[in-house]
């Protein structure tokens, strides 16, 4: 059981850093833009290309929250059996 708890606490951890990485400097959508160019509209200042960079943070907010739900359920299940 506490093997379970610290992969999942692992992977939790490589998926805000995955957060924390986006949220900073846009890599995803960089790198999207360059292969397929993307028009930016001139009276909006949020780059067009970062809409790829919040749908990445967004599937890592649910991984995280999917993974914690998962090793709860399963803590309790555990529990219960005792």
């Amino acid at each position: 059981m506490k093997k379970e708890i610290l992969r999942a606490l692992a992977w939790i951890f490589v998926a805000m850093i995955v957060i924390y990485i986006e949220e900073d400097n846009l890599i995803v959508g960089k790198i999207i833009n360059s292969i397929f160019p993307c028009k930016q509209e001139l009276m909006s200042s949020f780059p067009c290309y970062a809409v790829y960079d919040v749908v990445l943070v967004l599937i890592m907010v649910a991984v995280i929250i999917s993974i914690a739900l998962i090793s709860v359920s399963r803590f309790t299940r555990h529990q219960m059996g005792k």
